[in-house]
């Protein structure tokens, strides 16, 4: 347990343990909520970070999946533990070598999540590629948050464990030949696999979090995640996820969970929701036509039920002065309050040049004026 003292949004700690989160004497400060767009939870200082971290950078292919990962992590956790009574903090219980034991191949570790693949010290490097494309391996990362909960007055402790699957939506495979040149492969995953492998897979992990120390009466969330291709612009999404109750080990059931990005402009845009895409497109002529120097605009766009949550476009432009970027900003400004987009939906516009972010605008539901910040 951590032990708060004082009047002030401060605590003191004594030498417990809640399984492996190490506590010292240190004054420990709940931080403020801030104001945003989006809900987030607030966190403890000194702020704790997780054995594990930095092994995420090799599991996940990109930038865009580790942050969907992260922050969509959050966003499973708040159905279950509320911002309004629960701290986040990062995973404290599975250390960097069981994460990493996990997601090795069976036959290179007893705890092995991923199949086994035989390779033989003979195989010639076009063997060993169709060996592992015979047996891909689908798990890529496992990322865990710890959520607080105040137990009484004064004293807080782990309330949750909320643990994100990251799965392969394509396997890459790299072999070394004699010459220890490298070769390389990949495999797409069928959709349907993916999630059959990743529901036995967290049924695993499930066992082996709840018989660890002090977590038999502590609930775990279970989020699925599909990882979008290495060349994709826009992230991953997670696509099930599950409670497992306290004093429970084995999964009961599954929430299937339709969320996805989608890039305009496109064909899948196109597809995805007509009337975005066109509004898009409009948007986009509207400003080739008083400002042609731009390279492109793009937007990401979330969807989660089929209904469009929030858009982020992105600007990059050729202007060579600070009052052509305060005129394009205005105009684009202008844009978002003369009702271009719905506004019942978060949107974000980015304005950038080669010397970096040059302009902020952003329209949140049901405001009609935007933020607007023009870095100086």
């Amino acid at each position: 347990m951590i032990v708060l003292s004082g009047c002030i949004p401060s605590f003191e700690s004594e030498e417990e343990k809640i399984e492996e989160i190490k506590e010292e004497e240190d004054q420990l400060i709940i931080l403020p909520n801030i104001k945003t767009a989006e809900e987030y939870y607030q966190t403890v200082l000194p702020y704790e970070h997780s054995e594990a971290r930095g092994l995420i950078l090799y599991g996940l292919n990109s930038r865009l999946d580790i942050d969907e990962l992260e922050i969509g992590l959050m966003r499973l956790a708040q159905d279950t533990f509320s911002p309004e009574k629960y701290f986040f903090q990062e995973g404290q219980l599975l250390s960097g070598n069981v994460v990493n034991n996990w997601l090795k191949r069976k036959d290179a570790h007893e705890l092995g999540l991923n199949p086994a693949v035989n390779i033989l010290p003979e195989d010639t490097w076009q063997e060993k590629i169709n060996k592992n494309k015979e047996k891909p391996s689908y798990l890529s990362y496992i990322l865990e948050h710890n959520y607080l909960v105040k137990k009484e007055e004064g004293v807080v402790e782990l309330g949750g464990v909320v643990l994100g699957v990251s799965l392969n939506s394509i396997f890459y495979i790299d072999v070394y030949d004699d010459a220890r040149l490298k070769h390389f492969d990949h495999v797409v995953l069928n959709d349907e696999e993916i999630e059959k492998q990743g529901k036995i897979i967290a049924g695993k992990i499930a066992q082996r979090v709840r018989s660890m120390p002090n977590m038999v009466d502590v609930p775990i969330i279970i989020g699925l995640f599909k990882e979008a291709p290495k060349s994709s612009v826009i992230p991953g999404s997670f696509i099930a996820m599950t409670v497992v109750e306290p004093g429970k080990s084995s999964i009961a059931s599954w929430k299937a969970i339709n969320e996805k990005y989608v890039l305009f402009p496109s064909s899948d845009a196109a597809k995805t929701d007509t009337t975005m895409s066109n509004q898009f497109e409009q948007f986009k002529e509207k400003i080739d036509e008083f400002f042609p120097n731009y390279v492109g605009i793009i937007g990401k766009g979330f969807y989660k039920d089929d209904n469009l949550q929030r858009l982020v476009i992105d600007i990059p432009i050729q202007f060579y002065g600070k009052t052509e970027i305060i005129s394009f900003t205005q105009f684009v400004t202008a844009l978002m309050m003369n009702g271009t987009f719905p506004n019942d939906i978060l949107i974000e516009v980015n304005i950038s040049s080669l010397q970096g972010a040059e302009s902020l605008i952003v329209v949140k539901p049901g405001e009609k004026d935007p933020l607007v910040h023009i870095y100086r």
